[in-house]
């Protein structure tokens, strides 16, 4: 049995609460002279990266105990075996390092 749309609405409103926090982590570390490291080749991470996938995938634990969550910027042994199930969220935290690094708004 599916869920009813308001429990759709109510878990979808509150994702995009989730984004709206990290956004705004973001935005706070793209207004100061933030250091840019490199994970590989022409493959930029930040600070903002960090603040933004830690807050994320916090939120998302605490909001959906035993959901695995693949994201970019974590340790992949915490999201070891996710192929199994059911659910699960993949989080980019900020799209577009390259961009957010180059400060072209």
């Amino acid at each position: 049995m599916t869920a009813p749309l308001a429990d759709h609405a109510r878990t979808l409103a509150h994702l995009a609460d989730i984004a709206e926090q990290a956004g705004r982590l973001v935005l706070e570390v793209y207004a100061t002279a933030f250091q840019v490291d490199l994970k590989g080749p022409n493959d930029p991470v930040t600070l903002a990266d960090h603040r933004s996938n830690d807050h994320i995938t916090a939120a998302l634990a605490r909001s959906f105990p035993g959901v695995p969550i693949v994201a970019e910027e974590s340790d992949p042994s915490l999201y070891a075996g996710h192929e199994r199930a059911r659910e699960v969220f993949f989080v980019d935290p900020l799209d577009g390092t390259r961009e957010f690094v180059a400060r072209n708004g």
